[in-house]
């Protein structure tokens, strides 16, 4: 994390106060544009389409061509809600961040913290996801760790890395790149609480198969790897869109020590937890990710 330590040079403090002014503007404008974004991309664009109908279709064959189209609309809808909710988080105040989100059992984390256990925290691509990520680390009761992809350009991924700390702030915890993960893991205060978004594209030489959506099919192992070795209990996080701007999540604790599971069983586990929230409101995962490539 050491090259974003320090003072941010010129360029990315403007960069940074540009983006908050933006990120200021009303909610309304946001859904406006949003609006805007999803004719665009859905008609004009027609942004990966064909990868979209195809991946509803096959994880709902008991659908018709015309409910998937509504399906296809409405992801449209939620995927660009999603982008404008992640910008406007820079400009939005932390009080008025926690009056829109709450978590509705948040005694799962603390029972934890009561155990002096550190948790996983697995998310997917579902609804929102980037606020109740936000939301956990504004609660100081555990360390946090973040996982994100660095940027390469130097100036928007210290903007970028400033802002993630914008509500929480930077004594909530560490904000740690990917291939860092295992270490910072290891090096933090204990007991800490990471958050992973755990429904990313493996690649072909870490995964492991499980069922999903009516398909056998790869997902990547990494959350359940990392917990296992450090015998973490493991809690996936479910968000929930209220309407426009105002969001809950629930948390399912799904072990407690990791380390007397398979990674094909964690992997399983929580593919399963993620599946039941898709199929309650299918329009609201990713389903632009080429998920079945392999």
């Amino acid at each position: 994390m050491k090259e974003f330590e320090g003072n941010m040079g010129f360029r990315a403090r403007l960069v940074y106060a540009l983006f908050v002014a933006v990120a200021s503007l009303p909610f309304f404008f946001w859904y406006a544009l949003s609006d805007l974004l999803a004719f665009v991309l859905r008609v004009v664009v027609k942004y990966r389409r064909d990868v979209i109908y195809e991946n509803l279709r096959g994880s709902f064959p008991e659908k018709g061509p015309e409910e998937l189209r509504r399906l296809q609309k409405r992801f449209y809808r939620n995927f660009c809600d999603t982008l404008v909710e992640s910008v406007k988080l820079a400009g939005i105040s932390k009080r008025n961040f926690e009056k829109r989100i709450h978590c509705t059992n948040p005694e799962v984390f603390e029972a934890l913290k009561a155990q002096n256990r550190s948790v996983m925290a697995m998310e997917g691509h579902f609804a929102n996801w980037e606020w109740p990520g936000i939301h956990i680390c504004c609660d100081y009761s555990f360390f946090n760790l973040v996982i994100f992809q660095p940027f390469n350009n130097k100036v928007f991924g210290r903007v970028l890395y400033e802002l993630r700390y914008k509500l929480p702030t930077r004594r909530s915890g560490w904000l740690t790149p990917a291939k860092d993960t295992i270490r910072n893991m290891m090096r933090a205060p204990q007991p800490n609480r990471t958050v992973m978004l755990a429904d990313q594209s493996p690649s072909r030489t870490a995964f492991v198969r499980v069922p999903f959506l009516n398909r056998d099919t790869a997902f990547w192992n990494g959350p359940a790897r990392i917990s296992k070795k450090l015998k973490l209990a493991v809690v996936f996080v479910k968000p929930r869109r209220l309407k426009r701007g105002y969001f809950e999540y629930s948390l399912e604790l799904l072990c407690e020590d990791a380390s007397q599971w398979t990674e094909e069983q964690l992997t399983a586990a929580y593919a399963n937890a993620l599946e039941r929230a898709i199929r309650e409101s299918p329009a609201e995962w990713l389903w632009s990710h080429k998920r079945w490539k392999f």
